[in-house]
């Protein structure tokens, strides 16, 4: 997964075993991945969701208010990189398409 601002590469991730057909959808902080695992004789669905990397402060921001933020302007080349967490399910059926929807 790439960045289109930086060029940075936010994730890769190879997947042993994957075959066509693969089937993709990525959408704000998240991608999916479909495919064939012929070794396995399974299909797999592939999760990736990205988090912004934040330090746990606990309770303390809430009940005393926080850190005092100052506006600054923000460029989306100083920016931390998000961090990625990676599932991968099994999925009972191979699929002809895979898209987003609005609710």
């Amino acid at each position: 997964v790439l960045d289109t601002i930086t060029g940075q590469v936010l994730h890769q991730s190879r997947v042993p075993g994957g075959a066509q057909p693969v089937h993709l959808v990525a959408c704000d902080n998240w991608v999916v991945m479909h495919y064939q695992n012929p070794k396995r004789t399974r299909f797999e669905l592939l999760v990736v969701e990205f988090y912004q990397a934040k330090a746990d402060d606990g309770p303390w921001d809430i009940i005393f208010g926080g850190a005092k933020t100052h506006n600054h302007s923000i460029s989306a080349h100083y920016l931390e990189s998000p961090v990625p967490l990676q599932q991968t399910y099994i999925f009972q059926a191979g699929v002809t398409a895979i898209t987003t929807t609005a609710t």
